[in-house]
């Protein structure tokens, strides 16, 4: 998951810190999802993809 979230982020170009107040996270779990430091639950990876735009699925590394 860490690759494909940082992937979109980079493709947007929304500022992390919009990202996490737009999901409601914190920048610092935000940061710990697209490090791969922390796996996101399924709420939270619902709640990203909204904030970016983008289907669930392209927030799954393949």
């Amino acid at each position: 998951m860490a690759t494909a979230l940082k992937r979109v982020l980079v493709e947007t170009g929304i500022p992390q810190y919009q990202v996490a107040q737009r999901a409601g996270l914190t920048e610092t779990r935000l940061s710990r999802l697209a490090t791969g430091r922390a796996t996101p639950t399924e709420d939270e990876l619902q709640r990203l993809a909204e904030a970016l735009g983008v289907d669930t699925d392209c927030l799954r590394d393949s």
